[in-house]
């Protein structure tokens, strides 16, 4: 890795608010109602540690008991299943999960750019579509000196689906089209303007399943394919070579809080034009950080580091802020800027806007 005098230090204070749902006399006077004791035993121990828990009742009057328990609990939840020999009903106890689930650019599930080692569950799809717009002003490090009637705008749509094939395995697809208006006397090619699709992307993640609520770790590979026009859409890192990847994913929880680690590679494939001033021969190797909080299910707040080493063609970094936001019941959008900490690439920006939505069903 040469990501040169690149030390990430992420210090974030987040106030931990208490979740307070009601109190021990009334929960224990309703539960005591429906005789599960195994359930207050284990809602008393949640209340200690500031977390929600909602339940829903396998049994004729679940209607009823779904009910009360949204009032007891809240509407925050990933699923834990309770085995308790005293549990009569055999309730499956939903915890309470910060964050909202979204396709990041990748296809996969996670933040804006770094994936989640946590997966969808089997038979949960998520598709979107993600803007993302940039003004490249530099090259190779160096800022470009526009003159009057110059200029270099980079937007992309990224196409986004998500799917659960079983509740450990996840699979992602990406569809990428790019457009570019470049006139400068500095910058390869000199004059563009021009649209088209790019590389499609399939990936796909592999959640161990030792992991649970706390934490998790996953696996995955992908493999971008040669779909767009390199001679047109080199800017926009079309290589026209397939590409094979493979990552790592480490995920944790602490409070209201997940934090997300990603380190991956890129085996690239070579490209052969050599009178252009950049080429894509070298592999590619890549590093995210982010966490998100909520105390909600309605908000998420994103703070994320992506790094970038692509051999000759140059580092980079970015320091990412997001949100992601409920639009509806199935319908969350998102908003992020990366930031440019350092970057040495041929084509270089300062900030990125990033948004779209994401439907979950």
């Amino acid at each position: 890795m040469n990501i040169k005098n690149l030390f990430f230090i992420l210090i974030i204070l987040i106030p931990l608010y208490t979740f307070s749902v009601t109190s021990g006399e009334t929960v224990d006077e309703q539960l005591k109602k429906t005789g599960f004791t195994a359930l207050r035993s284990v809602l008393e121990e949640s209340k200690a540690k500031s977390i929600r828990y909602k339940s829903i009742y396998p049994d004729e009057n679940i209607g009823e008991k779904k009910a009360q328990a949204d009032t007891i609990y809240g509407n925050d939840y990933v699923i834990k299943d309770i085995n308790d020999a005293d549990d009569v009903f055999k309730d499956k106890i939903i915890k309470y999960y910060p964050g909202l689930q979204g396709t990041t650019l990748t296809g996969l599930t996670g933040l804006i750019n770094t994936i989640s080692a946590r997966t969808l569950k089997k038979g949960q799809y998520l598709i979107g579509a993600k803007y993302m717009y940039s003004k490249i002003v530099k090259s190779s490090g160096k800022d470009l000196d526009f003159q009057p009637g110059e200029k270099a705008d980079f937007s992309s749509i990224y196409i986004n689906a998500a799917m659960g094939v079983s509740n450990n395995f996840e699979v992602g697809y990406t569809l990428p089209v790019h457009t570019l208006d470049i006139q400068d006397d500095i910058l390869f090619p000199y004059t563009m303007k021009e649209s088209g699709v790019g590389d499609v992307a399939l990936r796909g993640k592999f959640s161990f399943p030792f992991g649970n609520e706390k934490g998790a770790a996953a696996f995955g590979f992908g493999i971008k394919l040669p779909s767009g026009n390199d001679e047109n859409l080199a800017p926009a890192q079309v290589t026209g070579e397939p590409d094979f990847e493979v990552f790592g994913a480490v995920s944790t929880q602490f409070g209201l809080i997940n934090g997300h680690v990603n380190i991956g590679y890129s085996f690239t494939g070579n490209g052969d034009d050599v009178t252009k001033p950049y080429t894509f021969n070298d592999d590619k190797f890549t590093f995210n950080a982010g966490l998100e909080y909520s105390k909600n299910d309605f908000i998420t707040i994103i703070l994320e580091i992506n790094g970038e080493d692509w051999g000759a063609f140059g580092d980079k970094a970015d320091l990412v802020a997001g949100v992601r936001a409920k639009m509806g019941e199935k319908i969350q959008g998102v908003l992020a800027f990366p930031i440019s900490m350092t970057n040495e690439q041929y084509y270089g920006y300062d900030f990125k806007l990033i948004m779209g939505w994401d439907y979950k069903f």
